[in-house]
């Protein structure tokens, strides 16, 4: 008779990172939906959602930037 966790593969460091970044993926989602349901509370009418992600998006590519930055020197 065969055990079934010798039937079961081993877990390699390729499954274990591609879970990691799948986990990454989802927290990062739920964080920018969160992040909009907070925003459209705090200005329910004044702006499109495309003008929030575009405004998300330029903040978080110069924080980025200025990381860079940081560093270099």
């Amino acid at each position: 008779m065969v055990c079934a966790a010798a039937l079961v593969a081993p877990e390699t460091e390729t499954d274990a990172a591609k879970r990691a970044k799948i986990r990454r993926a989802i927290l990062w989602y739920a964080k920018k939906t969160k992040m909009l349901e907070i925003l459209e509370e705090a200005f329910p009418a004044s702006l499109k959602m495309g003008d929030l992600l575009r405004y998300e998006l330029y903040k978080f590519t110069l924080e980025v930037e200025l990381l860079q930055l940081f560093k270099l020197t």
